[in-house]
């Protein structure tokens, strides 16, 4: 299983591991995820981003 995925912000793909998120907050086609040391503003609705993340990770 994957520990990571990529995530497009400010023009340029950042490497983001399932660990390191602490929660997401989506507003209309942005979702805004906050990790342990970040924020990134994403193009990417919550729908989408919660398909791509690991179920056994995320519920």
């Amino acid at each position: 299983m994957k520990k990571y995925f990529f995530i497009k912000t400010d023009g340029k793909y950042v490497r983001l591991c399932f660990s390191e998120i602490l929660y997401a907050e989506g507003s209309r086609n942005y979702t805004k995820i906050f990790s342990e040391t970040k924020q990134y503003l994403v193009l990417i609705t919550m729908k989408r981003l919660e398909q791509s993340l690991p179920t056994s990770l995320f519920t």
